[in-house]
């Protein structure tokens, strides 16, 4: 039975799931089928005494606040109807998914989780190298390059986090982790997505600096030479790809058309008039207008617009592109505040417990709440959260 709950997963991490939809290759949206599937097998596969071993996770805590948080909000101000909807199902469905893929891990032998996580890592970037370079949908034009993800920037959040996960399981094995260094780097270069570059990089470096180690392992004798180290291999890479793309864009034709070319202009700081991609920025709906307009709607709602305000198409056109403006525009000083908490209490339980990985891992999930309003929602995310909580706090257990 846990197997075809790790199939399903696989879906799920790799969108291979939404893939499939919307290539008319399978029936069922996944919120009609394969989700419903997953948690009534789920429901089957595990002991409702199991169940008070999820209770007692933080994280579990603060998903139920915010499924709590969008019902009590629901009537809150003139949001359509759909909206307010979608965000309490999209609520449940994380808590849910959570929970059901916590008690998995923990029940499930180190050898099939890390065949999971390898599987899905793969899928996700060997769909990116062949949508780039033979396309998986050539009637659709404007698709974004991100393989079964569509969206580069999904793409590349995916493959970090699940690659972090691989890269806390195999820590000890330096041919396996130079190969996930090296699928990740590559694949997520790809992408040409800026968040998802830095925050590879990023997490390369604080791997690095705390030499690869689960615990906390800094010294200060060697701090500095590593931080120096570090910088300067990112430096050199950094130059390299800049240079590879420059390469990569006269020699390839794909690379220097539709979304391809665009996000390549975006990584070198070059306009074109072939741009349909936000630069983020100064214009009407770039994410620094976008900001100031959800700024100010919190600084005149100071205690919320309402379950779903944000994601309801007939108020707003975009919508926030940070999770903390979601979190305080929807439902005010409550939704930052537990947010805030959830994160800051992650940081002290991964000293508590000497969990460097896991810092790192909330390094990266603040990291990424300032540019996905959509974090939450994205079950490639939800099951990294859940993988990690089981690291967290059954690890002796589950090494037992």
């Amino acid at each position: 039975m846990k197997y075809f709950l790790y199939i399903i997963l696989i879906l799920f991490v790799s969108n291979l799931d939404i893939y499939l939809f919307r290539q008319q290759l399978f029936p069922f949206r996944p919120s009609e089928l394969l989700i419903p599937a997953f948690v009534g097998l789920a429901v089957i596969s595990f002991h409702p005494r199991d169940y008070l071993k999820v209770f007692k996770t933080h994280t579990f805590k603060f998903f139920l606040v915010f499924a709590l948080l969008a019902t009590i909000y629901a009537t809150q101000g003139y949001t359509k109807r759909e909206a307010v909807m979608t965000d309490i199902v999209n609520s449940v469905i994380t808590l849910l998914l959570y929970a059901f893929t916590l008690l998995l891990f923990i029940k499930t032998d180190v050898r099939v989780v890390k065949i999971f996580l390898l599987i899905s890592l793969l899928l996700l970037s060997l769909s990116l190298w062949y949508d780039m370079f033979v396309g998986l949908d050539k009637l659709n034009e404007e698709l974004r390059k991100g393989g079964f993800a569509e969206n580069p920037n999904t793409a590349a959040s995916a493959m970090k986090f699940v690659g972090l996960c691989l890269l806390y399981l195999y820590r000890d094995n330096k041919q396996i982790r130079l190969f996930l260094l090296i699928v990740l780097v590559s694949s997520i270069f790809l992408t040409f997505s800026r968040s998802g570059i830095i925050g590879v990089l990023i997490l390369t470096l604080l791997l690095l600096v705390n030499e690869w180690k689960s615990y906390y392992n800094f010294k200060i004798q060697s701090f500095f030479f590593t931080i120096a180290k570090g910088a300067a291999i990112l430096t050199i890479t950094y130059f390299v790809l800049v240079n590879l793309a420059l390469f990569i864009q006269k020699e390839i034709p794909e690379f220097n058309q539709g979304e391809a070319g665009q996000r390549i202009d975006l990584l070198l700081g070059k306009t074109s008039s072939k741009q349909k991609v936000n630069t983020g920025d100064d214009n009407q709906y770039g994410r620094k207008q976008i900001a100031i307009r959800y700024l100010n709607t919190f600084m005149s709602k100071p205690f919320g617009s309402g379950t779903g305000y944000t994601s309801d198409k007939t108020i707003n056109y975009k919508d926030t592109h940070n999770y903390y403006l979601k979190a305080a525009v929807d439902f005010g000083i409550f939704g930052i505040f537990v947010l805030l908490i959830f994160l800051f209490y992650s940081i002290r339980l991964s000293k508590k417990h000497n969990n460097f990985y896991y810092l790192v891992f909330i390094l990266m999930l603040m990291f990424e709440c300032l540019i996905s309003h959509g974090l939450f929602m994205e079950k490639a995310i939800i099951v990294v959260i859940a993988f990690m909580d089981s690291r967290l706090y059954f690890n002796n257990e589950i090494e037992a």
